[in-house]
């Protein structure tokens, strides 16, 4: 069983999210609404893996992604970009930064699953 931070701006998402991944005691769920409380989570929370959506306001998914990278308690958190965002610049400025993974939302639970396990056991 994983501990998984979920940060996402819409809390239909957050909980949908939370349910896919506890339904049957899988993993987990922690949640943040916003790039600075996902940083705050993520560094006193101590998830297994993080999945971070890129469209937030403030603070985009990206500069999340680059402000774990410079944390000593957050930069070997492995992080699942979980987003709408099709862009494939998008997706290589993720992958080239701190980012594992790359998910379109809306992402089935048995994918969603599937890639924290292979982002946990590579």
């Amino acid at each position: 069983m994983a501990k998984v931070l979920i940060i996402d701006d819409d809390p239909t998402t957050r909980n949908v999210l939370k349910r896919m991944l506890e339904d049957g005691g899988q993993h987990v769920a922690l949640t943040a609404s916003d790039g600075a409380q996902g940083l705050v989570a993520a560094a006193e929370g101590s998830p297994d893996v993080i999945l971070l959506d890129i469209m937030m306001p403030g603070m985009n998914g990206l500069q999340v992604l680059q402000k774990l990278g410079e944390g000593q308690e957050t930069k070997f958190i492995p992080v699942i970009m979980l987003t709408g965002v099709v862009d494939p610049e998008v997706k290589g400025e993720a992958l080239r930064g701190l980012a594992n993974r790359y998910l379109l939302k809306p992402v089935p639970r048995e994918t969603l699953l599937t890639a924290i396990e292979k982002t946990l056991n590579p």
